[in-house]
């Protein structure tokens, strides 16, 4: 049996270079931000596995799509790339989510208008973007984040409240531009040590607008202009922001650290080494993945080729199946969610027939062409080479060279 015994081992050391994972190859080209066992960020190294532990779905290799953070300057918000706009910051006087003193501070002055610091993007007409922050109360609770056109209602804007404790939630109040602004999702998470992701995920009809992260007068009740700014009277109070980005799509991946242009982290290229080394079986074997999608990905493999996934996302919408060159069922008797732990097993014997189960159900009879492919590798969580990534969190992959029977795959998922 080929397992990840050797990436849990690993796992006791977060500052390993994973020699003694010699079936696991990462060839990707960028390095990765992700959280250590501490509960801090740190960046992984290029051609590391990116073993993130997150605080609610546990510890796991992070997977995703490549994605370009377009705040030019995503932590020094006093930084010439930012407007203040009734708030005094102070650059890098507070300890951040990675542990080191780089987090700013924002504190409101009496001015009855909106109190927040602005910055100008490159962004398509009508594209929905992920707009995220990380955020700590200081003397004040309420975060605003807003993307706004260049006319008038033209806008998105959420409001997060700080103190709702731990747990993953959404903003408290929204508001949209009466000419155009459509909110896809909110999201709040829990980072610890008082820290909290707040992300916002919309689109207006202009192109090149404006992001703001700043600071609301309540959890509710908030008055908006017409450009969606959050506007009330400060009176001094503070508050903590980190990791200002803004990304194309509907999901705020990893932090992607910028200091005076764009960057893009590119898609990981993970798979196994040669069959030499994780001597696979494409006509007969189950593979058991334990994992958790961060987002839907259409034809996001989990494992698997390009041309013959294992277990692979097929329609971007929470639908999971195989695809043996001829057949492609369910492996799951309902859509997945993000956010939910999965165990999912798929045994196969050139006879030809296959099974699966997800998470402890009835096991389901497949019909099987015999054989995945004559690949040399199978990717995990990418095809082999790195296209049709997942977003995703893999806990384990356990590889077994025979057919397990029914009722193992039920007690494997359970």
């Amino acid at each position: 049996k080929n397992t990840m015994k050797g990436l849990r081992a690993i796992r006791k050391s977060v500052n390993s270079t994973f020699e003694n994972i010699d079936w696991l190859n990462q060839s990707g080209t960028s390095s990765k931000w992700v959280r250590n066992a501490a509960g801090f960020y740190e960046e992984i190294s290029s051609g590391l596995p990116a073993l993130h532990v997150h605080p609610t779905h546990g510890r796991g290799l992070l997977v995703e799509p490549a994605a370009t953070n377009l705040q030019v300057q995503s932590q020094e918000l006093d930084d010439g790339a930012w407007t203040a706009t009734n708030v005094t910051v102070n650059d890098q006087n507070a300890v951040s989510p990675d542990g080191q003193t780089t987090a700013d501070t924002l504190t409101d002055d009496g001015t009855d208008a909106q109190h927040v610091v602005s910055d100008a993007i490159t962004l398509a007409t009508a594209t929905d973007a992920a707009f995220s922050v990380f955020a700590k109360a200081g003397t004040h609770n309420f975060v605003c984040i807003q993307y706004e056109g260049g006319t008038t209602e033209e806008h998105i804007t959420a409001v997060f409240d700080l103190s709702v404790g731990a747990g993953d939630g959404e903003a408290t109040e929204t508001d949209v531009g009466s000419s155009s602004g459509t909110i896809a999702s909110t999201k709040i998470t829990d980072e610890g040590s008082g820290w909290y992701r707040c992300v916002l995920v919309g689109k207006v009809s202009d192109a090149n607008g404006t992001v703001h992260y700043g600071m609301a007068e309540a959890a509710t009740g908030n008055t908006f202009n017409a450009d969606g700014d959050v506007t009330y009277a400060g009176s001094g109070t503070t508050l903590h922001l980190w990791q200002t980005q803004a990304e194309v799509g509907t999901i705020a991946t990893s932090p992607i650290p910028t200091v005076g242009s764009t960057v893009t982290r590119a898609s990981e290229n993970i798979d196994t080494t040669s069959l030499t080394v994780f001597p696979y079986d494409d006509t007969v074997g189950t593979w058991i993945i334990d994992y958790t999608l961060n987002a839907f990905t259409s034809n996001g493999r989990i494992v698997g080729s390009a041309g013959k996934p294992v277990m692979y996302q097929s329609n971007g919408s929470g639908a999971l199946n195989y695809y043996d060159g001829t057949n492609a069922p369910a492996l799951s008797g309902s859509a997945l969610s993000t956010a939910t732990a999965y165990k999912t097993a798929v045994s196969y014997d050139a006879s030809p027939a296959a099974s699966s189960s997800t998470n402890g159900a009835t096991a389901s009879s497949h019909t099987f062409d015999g054989a995945w492919n004559a690949a040399t590798s199978m990717g995990i969580g990418n095809s082999s080479g790195g296209a049709n990534a997942s977003n995703i969190l893999i806990r384990s992959v356990v590889y077994v060279p025979r057919r397990m029977t029914d009722a193992e795959l039920v007690a494997k998922t359970s």
